[in-house]
């Protein structure tokens, strides 16, 4: 997981945190993104994590 949160961390604009959490998402998900909604309210997480193929909830232009 390591690696990838680095990936994270240096390919989006994410916050330390937010990388984390994306990175436990991607584990959590097996690799299969599209199964998985992630939430948030964090306009610029839900953008790295819509590009990652997560579906969004709420849908960033709502929230």
């Amino acid at each position: 997981m390591a690696a990838l949160y680095r990936r994270l961390l240096f390919s989006h604009p994410l916050r330390t945190g937010d990388a984390l959490q994306l990175a436990a998402a991607w584990v959590a998900s097996r690799g299969q993104p599209q199964d998985l909604p992630f939430v948030t309210l964090d306009a610029r997480l839900a953008g790295a994590a819509l590009r990652k193929g997560f579906p969004g909830l709420p849908d960033p232009g709502e929230a």
